[in-house]
């Protein structure tokens, strides 16, 4: 049923997915390219790479099946 329903996004360099504390609305699959999982660190007020994801890899499902706010921004 998911792939049924499922959308291909192109996607531009460093365009934001979405952002820490926003609840997502979508699953994402990594066909090519990758995506870095970023928190923002209060104590260097800015934001770190925490994970990169690339091809076959995926995001976002917790926040999408649970609807729990995500914890981490994607670019």
């Amino acid at each position: 049923m998911i792939i049924l329903n499922s959308n291909i996004l192109k996607m531009s360099q460093k365009q934001l997915i979405y952002k820490e504390g926003d609840y997502a609305q979508h699953m994402y699959v990594i066909l090519r390219g990758a995506v870095e999982m970023r928190r923002f660190n209060k104590r260097c007020e800015n934001d770190i790479v925490v994970q990169t994801y690339t091809d076959g890899m995926h995001f976002g499902e917790v926040s999408f099946l649970t609807g729990q706010m995500e914890s981490e921004s994607e670019k």
